[in-house]
């Protein structure tokens, strides 16, 4: 019998963090465990602007609380590791949640 769809969703997450997530931090004092993308800055050809990215935590949307905007993100683990200040929230809508994130 196949799976409903949201259980498969719910596996392929779990599967996905079990690998992939590298990184422990807090967000607002709790323990989370996620992906960070670390943030790029690069000057462009012929001069012309700078392009770039912020930082991206990406974890699991149950870990998130309502309204995380704001909120402080430290990260305790990797190369990266410093205190963040959460941007914006972006919910894929299939239980991850991508914060982009500010220096604080």
């Amino acid at each position: 019998m196949a799976l409903p769809f949201a259980a498969l969703v719910a596996r392929v997450n779990a599967s996905v963090m079990s690998r992939l997530a590298d990184t422990e931090a807090t967000l607002s004092g709790v323990a989370v465990t996620g992906i960070l993308e670390s943030g790029f800055e690069d000057a462009t050809v012929a001069g012309f602007g700078v392009a770039g990215s912020s930082p991206r935590f990406t974890l699991a949307s149950a870990s998130v609380p309502a309204k995380p905007e704001g909120l402080p993100l430290v990260v305790t683990s990797g190369p990266a590791a410093g205190s963040y200040k959460v941007a914006n929230a972006y919910p894929d809508g299939a239980g991850m949640t991508t914060l982009h994130l500010l220096p604080a």
